[in-house]
């Protein structure tokens, strides 16, 4: 048994195929096929079913797949310790954020991440979920925060671990006549001013409404939150908001918040960072540890829309 029997299994299991795998690896699929066999014959135990198209992983498989992530995971941190001390690191460090995190939930942990790491080159990328879990899979980006409507998961394709979980509030002006109590049958009623797709909390109220078989409507598409607002005050549509920007708002005196005990919109954090980043684990922990810190401090912080 060695590491590279433990990647192809890794990559198998993850891309969900050989071919994928050996595209990842840059092997053959005759090579990758090989390094799996001698995995197998190390541990004694079938860890594919080649029956099936594309081949799945057994039960034995899983685990071993489990095994061989923490493994891998425990070499590369390993390797980046012994190859630079902290403050010795360089490079880019490619992070993705989706857009309306908080300016306090991302500017303390790239001002820990440059006093740690002042060698350490920064580029920001701001998108939807969807995109920054294709580019971290594409290995554009080392680390991506993102999020996800509460019950959905990150493809199998990428690693990722869960940050926290908030919750936002639904407003709307007095006038677009919604009731204060709401029901979901309600709120099916009216229009929606809203992120565009992608966004994980329009996806979290758009799967509810669909699995109540209710309509949904959003009838002004748009990113600015600031501008969001003002349209909602204006009477456009319902829209949701942070509790904690809420009460920065301009608009706060013109909408009112809707009490649906029913309904709370809620969404988790992820973040799913390049498994092939050797040099950057320490940054990458550092600055998790920091994130992790403040969603432990208030979770309802975190978005600034």
């Amino acid at each position: 048994m060695n590491l590279r029997d433990l990647e192809a299994l890794v990559a198998v299991v993850e891309t969900g195929s050989i071919v994928s795998a050996s595209r990842r690896l840059n092997l053959t699929q005759p090579a990758l096929t090989r390094r799996i066999q001698l995995l197998e014959e190390a541990v004694g135990a079938r860890l594919l079913d080649r029956a099936t198209k594309p081949h799945k992983a057994t039960e034995q498989g899983i685990k071993a797949y489990e095994h061989a992530k923490g493994i891998l995971a425990s070499v590369r941190r390993l390797r980046s310790e012994l190859a630079s001390p902290a403050g010795e690191i360089r490079g880019e460090f490619n992070l993705g954020i989706m857009p309306h995190l908080s300016d306090a939930f991302i500017e303390r942990p790239i001002s820990h991440l440059k006093e740690t790491f002042p060698h350490l080159k920064i580029r920001l990328t701001s998108d939807w979920s969807p995109a920054l879990q294709d580019k971290v899979a594409a290995r554009q980006l080392d680390l991506a925060i993102y999020c996800l409507a509460d019950g959905d998961t990150p493809p199998k394709g990428i690693s990722a671990v869960e940050i926290c979980r908030t919750e936002v509030v639904l407003v709307a002006s007095p006038g677009l006549g919604v009731p204060k109590n709401a029901t979901i049958a309600d709120l099916s009623r009216f229009p929606w001013v809203l992120n565009g797709d992608g966004c994980g909390f329009r996806n979290y109220i758009a799967h509810t409404l669909q699995n109540a078989r209710l309509p949904f409507d959003v009838a002004i598409e748009i990113s600015s939150s600031e501008t969001k607002m003002s349209l909602v005050a204006a009477g456009h549509g319902i829209g949701m908001i942070a509790p904690d920007a809420l009460a920065e708002c301009r608009w706060k005196d013109q909408l009112t918040i809707l009490d649906t005990p029913n309904f709370r919109p809620a969404v988790r954090i992820w973040a799913s960072s390049n498994p092939d980043t050797l040099k950057l684990i320490s940054p990458i922990d550092a600055f998790l540890t920091c994130i992790r810190s403040l969603a432990g401090e208030d979770a309802t912080n975190i978005l600034a829309a």
